[in-house]
């Protein structure tokens, strides 16, 4: 019991050490205590994800910006995976649905599955990726749209969005962001790197 006392203790220890030296930093730079507080609610939020990723990617290479990144919209980004370069031809197409399912799954589900389950959890900066090297991309994937649930973002009205890419034979390879809602079986596909032998 007593370490678990301890844990609590040490862990309330570094808190309150963490929010002291933000209130100080803050105050250096002539903030006021409405900026702290602001923090802990709704529209502090882009603000705390600012922080964290200050705080994870700290020392760490940078890593490359969205071609079309959304927070210039005033939308929040909730989730993103790393990025490494994949050449399009080493990709496989990836359903979706489970044994039993007929149509298609919500995106919030499908989401989970592909981070979860079918290590099929490519984002944003991979599909940017890909248009650019479109020239490589198979072209069995031209009959289905591609999904990128490894980005996802939350626009002004709390409605979440990934990526994909569809084709079509007047503009080849397209990006759009799609809201993450019902993906029918028959024309979605996740995917991913094929499987180390």
């Amino acid at each position: 019991m007593a370490s678990k006392e301890n844990a609590l203790v040490g862990g309330m220890g570094v808190a309150s050490s963490l929010i002291s030296s933000l209130v100080k930093e803050v105050r250096e730079r002539g903030g006021k205590d409405e900026d702290i507080h602001r923090l802990v609610t709704p529209v502090g939020e882009a603000t705390l994800n600012r922080i964290a990723d200050l705080i994870v990617n700290d020392g760490k290479p940078p890593i490359d910006p969205f071609k079309n990144d959304k927070r210039g919209e005033g939308w929040t980004l909730l989730q993103d995976v790393g990025f490494n370069p994949i050449d399009p031809v080493n990709l496989e197409l990836v359903s979706f649905l489970k044994a039993g399912e007929q149509r298609g799954i919500f995106g919030e589900e499908l989401a989970r599955r592909a981070r979860e389950e079918l290590q099929a959890n490519l984002g944003q900066r991979h599909a940017e990726y890909f248009l650019e090297h479109q020239d490589r991309i198979p072209e069995e994937f031209r009959k289905y749209t591609l999904l990128f649930p490894g980005t996802i973002w939350r626009d002004l009205k709390g409605v979440k969005h990934i990526a994909m890419m569809n084709w079509t034979e007047t503009y080849g390879w397209s990006l759009n962001i799609l809201v993450l809602g019902y993906c029918e079986e028959s024309y979605h596909r996740l995917v991913r790197p094929f499987a180390a032998p």
